[in-house]
C-alpha cells in the first residue's frame, strides 16, 4: 500500500489530533507519545502483510515498533547511527535488556538476578548512563527494537556478519 503525500499528511494530522485527545502534556520526546500515536495510526489504516491479506499486529508488536521509533525519532539512532556500529552491538544491547527483564520477572534466570541493577551487564557495549532499564515491559520492548536495528543493519550491509557465526 502506497499512501499519496496528502494522504499521509491527513494520518499524520489524525493520529496526533487522537494523541492530544488523550493527553495534552506528552511530546514525542517522551516514551508515552509514541504508543499512543502508533495506536492512532493502526486504528485509522489497515495495515497490509505481503501476502495481500490484512495483517492485525498484536499490542506487543505495535509496543516494539513504536519504541524503534522512538529511538530513532527522540533518541536519534537513525539508519546512519546503526550502521556506524560494529556487527553485534546492537544485539549485545538487546540481550542485556532481555536478561533485565527476564531477571525481574524470574530472579533465577541467569543465576544471579542483578541484570535489573543500576549499572549495567558485562555485555553492554556504551557508557553506563546509558543503560535505562525500567519495568520488565519496557526493557523487552527496547530489548526487541534494538534487535530490530541490529538486523536492519545486516540487512543493508550483506556480508558484514562476526567470523563467530561463520562455519568453514
Amino acid at each position: 500500500m502506497k499512501l499519496t503525500q496528502n494522504e499521509l499528511r491527513a494520518l499524520h494530522t489524525e493520529a496526533c489530533a487522537t494523541v492530544l485527545k488523550t493527553d495534552r502534556c506528552v511530546t514525542p520526546a517522551d516514551d508515552g507519545f509514541w504508543p499512543l500515536y502508533i495506536q492512532a495510526l493502526l486504528d485509522n489504516r489497515t495495515l497490509l502483510a505481503d501476502c495481500g491479506t490484512v495483517a492485525e499486529l498484536t499490542v506487543a508488536e505495535r509496543a516494539v515498533i513504536s519504541e524503534r521509533r522512538r529511538q530513532v525519532d527522540a533518541e536519534g539512532f537513525a539508519i546512519e547511527h546503526d550502521d556506524e556500529h560494529e556487527a553485534g552491538v546492537l544485539a549485545s544491547a538487546a540481550v542485556a535488556y532481555a536478561l533485565a527483564a527476564a531477571d525481574a520477572l524470574h530472579p533465577f534466570s541467569q543465576g544471579d538476578g542483578g541484570y535489573h541493577t543500576s549499572s549495567p551487564p558485562d555485555m553492554w557495549p556504551w557508557e553506563p548512563a546509558w543503560w535505562k532499564p525500567s519495568t520488565p515491559r519496557r526493557s523487552l520492548e527496547k530489548a526487541a527494537a534494538l534487535l530490530l536495528a541490529e538486523l536492519d543493519r545486516l540487512l543493508r550491509v550483506p556480508g558484514d556478519e562476526s567470523i563467530h557465526g561463520r562455519h568453514c
